[in-house]
């Protein structure tokens, strides 16, 4: 089997729980691909966690504070999704 598949089994019986998603095009397949193979490369491949909540308390973080506020998306126009999701708020609440 998998690296791969022995790593999320070992997530899993740590108290971790995956949701299979059903997106709707090519496109946010290739876009949640990209998004798990930074994710694993940049943290979980590095990452020295003894305990599920220290990974938990990583993932979120790098999410949170990396990935949503900081690095700019080319799907975005180079924004970052944070920065999106503001013009959205702002967008809507004028309307």
């Amino acid at each position: 089997m998998p690296q791969q598949f022995f790593q999320l089994f070992k997530l899993s019986l740590n108290g971790c729980r995956f949701e299979i998603i059903y997106p709707a095009s090519d496109q946010q397949v290739n876009s949640l691909d990209t998004f798990f193979k930074t994710l694993k490369v940049e943290l979980i491949y590095e990452g020295d966690f003894k305990i599920i909540e220290q990974a938990k308390t990583a993932i979120f973080e790098y999410i949170e504070i990396g990935y949503n506020r900081k690095r700019l998306h080319t799907f975005l126009g180079y924004k970052t999704p944070y920065e999106v999701g503001q013009e959205f708020y702002q967008f809507k609440n004028m309307a």
